[in-house]
């Protein structure tokens, strides 16, 4: 065995015994009483956190299914809306008559707005009633707001979009086609009713965070955001956004 060997083996009961029994005792007693506690505490503290975060990720599950189911609900309650207009006789006949080359008369179009009135609905959020031939003729139309033509032909192949409209309003367009009562498998035209986006978003996400930079948002299949508790967003494309991306993902299996 080497020198140095030697006296590295030797050194550390020789300083064991300089330091004074009183020390030694103190510090056997802090390792015996901290190391547990310790211990413990850490445990207790990772034990403590995943518990809080499987809260939350719950609370915030319930808090998107109440959303979903609230805002599924309102959108219902427009889609059966949409669905007694296009089955009354005065649509069907007055689309049908456009449709079969006859000219839009003003009988027509007040006779729509005389049965819809009398179809009991009430909403602060409905801002317009559009009912559209198959050739795409305007037939009933309040008139308040108008959006640009392309704009007008993209909404017929999404029944449910985000507009901005010629005045600046935000508005979420819900529309369906209207068949043929006697031929259901016969298209006759459209129906889309527009609601006001700001009402229906405060309607459906108020008094609803997660804390501060969180985000409640009404996004269609392609990615296109319809409602938002951030109006900036309104309207843009997230298809690519990694979190869409992963939604998407996750439905399709």
């Amino acid at each position: 065995m080497s020198l140095n060997a030697q006296k590295t083996r030797g050194f550390s009961p020789n300083v064991l015994r300089r330091i004074k029994l009183r020390t030694r005792l103190f510090v056997t007693f802090l390792i015996i009483s901290l190391v547990p506690v310790i211990t413990i505490g850490i445990f207790s503290y990772r034990a403590y956190t995943q518990s809080m975060n499987e809260k939350v990720k719950q609370a915030a599950l319930q808090t998107i299914e109440l959303l979903n189911n609230n805002m599924s609900t309102q959108l219902g309650i427009y889609s059966d809306y949409i669905g007694s207009i296009s089955v009354s006789d005065t649509v069907q006949n007055g689309v049908a008559s456009v449709n079969n080359g006859h000219p839009l008369t003003s009988g027509i179009v007040s006779g729509i707005g005389e049965m819809i009135v009398t179809i009991p609905f009430q909403s602060t959020h409905l801002k317009n009633i559009r009912v559209v031939s198959n050739d795409r003729t305007v037939i009933y139309d309040l008139g308040y707001d108008d959006i640009t033509p392309q704009r007008f032909n993209e909404l017929l192949d999404n029944s449910l979009q985000y507009i901005h409209t010629y005045r600046a309003n935000d508005k979420i367009v819900i529309g369906r086609k209207i068949y043929d009562m006697h031929h259901t498998s016969t298209p006759l035209g459209y129906i889309m009713l527009y609601i006001d986006e700001s009402q229906l978003s405060r309607y459906i996400f108020t008094d609803v965070s997660f804390g501060e930079g969180s985000n409640f948002l009404l996004i269609d299949a392609a990615g296109n955001v319809v409602s938002s508790q951030n109006a900036e967003l309104l309207g843009e494309d997230l298809a690519d956004d990694p979190i869409f991306q992963q939604i998407t993902a996750l439905r399709q299996a």
